[in-house]
């Protein structure tokens, strides 16, 4: 999920696609370490937000996007044991579409090498969430990462969107026929990224309307994405070849070889409706559309 508006989605002139998908790297997903210990989660078992916890973004977004999000119970609630983002069809705003979209920015981050309870150190991170995406045209669910900063919500250490990264656990669009998991980085003056994104397209069942679990797992210099625990994307850091994601700055503040995925990032889920990747929602699209999220874990490994 982009935090900045680029010229066009997913534009191959201004992104880099990295495929590092090794034998070595699957198999030192699991190597080194133990665990896991819980660190944080919401189970969706009350009857309202988790205020210490999440918080609401509040209004339009970018990317062309068409929906207004908002703080009411029509587009974020928590029903049955779940939690429910809900698009529908209503004009707020200039928009034609209102939606949900929570963050836990400021109240919970993460990264390797972060204290666990009881004085240790959780030298991998593992997020995962349960999930059962809606489908139909223009609709764009995504639970995703971004640097945890008071300056604005895609600002880091490294300065603004994409200096400081972005983690896209899983996007899906339409059809929901292939889930992303994609890293942003890099940035120069003229306003260019780079991307690592490696995509799933599931033959045994479906993507839309099932729970599945989604999940990544971040250490210093490597990462992994999972869907009901089959890995189907790995990427890695600078630190291990030239492949590897990196950053520059616009800041002080100096990069390191696994820059810019060196700091705590927080959580985002959200339920787009049209942008410029998936296209405006048309007569097919089942509105109201719901993202319904079972649980969200976060666990460490010593």
């Amino acid at each position: 999920m982009r935090t900045s508006a680029p010229t066009a989605a997913h534009d191959e002139a201004k992104y880099k696609p990295v495929f590092a998908l090794k034998v070595v790297f699957v198999l030192q997903w699991w190597q080194g370490c133990s665990g896991p210990t819980s660190i944080w989660a919401d189970e969706f078992d009350g009857t309202a937000l988790d205020a210490t916890s999440w918080n609401y973004y509040l209004g339009a977004a970018w990317g062309n996007e068409l929906q207004f999000y908002t703080n009411r119970t029509d587009n974020v609630r928590l029903e049955d044991g779940h939690l429910v983002v809900e698009a529908r069809t209503e004009q707020l705003g200039d928009k034609s579409y209102t939606s949900g979209r929570i963050d836990t920015r400021l109240k919970q981050a993460f990264y390797p090498g972060m204290a666990t309870a009881g004085g240790g150190v959780a030298s991998k991170i593992r997020f995962e969430a349960r999930m059962k995406l809606p489908e139909g045209q223009g609709l764009w669910p995504a639970f995703w990462l971004a640097p945890n900063s008071k300056e604005c919500d895609a600002c880091g250490p490294y300065g603004a969107w994409p200096y400081s990264g972005e983690i896209d656990i899983v996007e899906a669009i339409n059809d929901m026929t292939y889930a992303f998991g994609t890293l942003h980085f890099g940035g120069f003056s003229s306003g260019g990224t780079f991307y690592n994104q490696g995509h799933w397209r599931p033959t045994s069942y479906k993507l839309a309307n099932e729970w599945h679990t989604y999940a990544f797992e971040w250490a210093a210099d490597q990462m992994w994405w999972f869907i009901d625990d089959v890995l189907f994307y790995t990427t890695h850091s600078h630190a291990l070849s030239d492949e590897g994601w990196w950053t520059s700055s616009q800041t002080g503040t100096p990069t390191g070889p696994n820059s810019p995925f060196d700091a705590p990032f927080y959580i985002i889920l959200n339920l787009a409706v049209g942008g410029d990747w998936p296209g405006p929602p048309d007569a097919t699209t089942p509105l109201p559309a719901q993202l319904l999220v079972d649980y969200i874990r976060v666990l460490g490994y010593s």
